[in-house]
């Protein structure tokens, strides 16, 4: 391994949600960085896209197609990233959103939600993080090195009305990140939170957050952007290098930690 304290090189790390926005900004840069590669997502066209973007830059890479939703697919992603890259050092539970299994957005409040919308946002948000880590852990406690990063959001450390679901499962999983970094502090594995607020991706249709918000589209990114002391919407490429970092020896000593990339997000509040 290099022994430069932010370098990548000679690490595998897998990243859930790895085909677009966030997911695909924190894949790439941590290939820049020197690591091989796996991308997890149920849409095989981007992972492929983006493994091609890997393998131009040197790296070695690998798609897997998975829902997140199904416990043997996440355990069996993770058992095939580290079997074919030969390791397995970083995992980044990145895959997350609601899921409203429905048609009207209105069905993310508790009056009018639908339990089976419930029960899948969590197990997306919050329980899939579980599998992934559980199975991760074997081949980093084997090395004695990993990086966990679980990555949160706004709606980690505050409500969103409407999001209940979401909201509670983002919560859970700072518990479970502070948790699992107790679990394993004096072996050589970290786990920490990283906490976006919002970012330019599909999550952030504007036009279902004005219904949501009781907003037209345009007044709701307005009032997401005034929310922030940058007063703007943040790419995915401005989330990516603090997961890089998390990723990296430089951060040996921070664990259990939730650390936001967020543009100040309700900083001023």
């Amino acid at each position: 391994m290099t022994s430069e304290p932010t370098s990548l090189a000679g690490r595998v790390a897998l990243v859930t949600g790895g085909g677009r926005g966030i997911g695909r900004a924190i894949a790439l840069a941590i290939g820049a960085a020197g690591a091989d590669v796996a991308v997890v997502a149920r849409s095989g066209g981007e992972l492929d896209e983006v493994s091609t973007e890997l393998r131009r830059i040197g790296r070695r890479a690998l798609a897997v197609p998975a829902d997140m939703l199904d416990r043997a697919q996440v355990t069996g992603a993770v058992e095939r990233a580290a079997g074919e890259l030969g390791r397995l050092d970083i995992l980044v539970n990145n895959a997350g959103g609601p899921l409203l299994l429905g048609d009207d957005p209105r069905g993310l409040f508790v009056e009018t939600h639908d339990d089976p919308s419930w029960d899948a946002t969590l197990v997306l948000n919050l329980t899939s993080c579980y599998w992934a880590a559980k199975a991760a852990l074997r081949p980093m406690l084997r090395e004695g090195y990993g990086r966990i990063i679980n990555v949160g959001s706004g709606y980690s450390l505050v409500g969103a009305s409407g999001l209940s679901a979401y909201s509670a499962a983002k919560h859970g999983l700072v518990g479970f990140t502070r948790a699992l970094a107790m679990e394993v502090g004096t072996r050589g594995v970290t786990v920490n939170l990283l906490r976006p607020g919002w970012t330019n991706t599909r999550l952030g249709d504007w036009g279902i957050v004005g219904v949501m918000t009781g907003r037209t589209a345009e007044e709701a990114k307005a009032h997401a952007e005034g929310l922030a002391a940058q007063k703007r919407i943040l790419e995915p490429e401005d989330v990516a290098p603090l997961a890089v970092f998390l990723a990296s020896p430089a951060a040996g000593g921070i664990t259990g930690q939730v650390l936001s990339a967020d543009g100040g997000y309700m900083v001023g509040v």
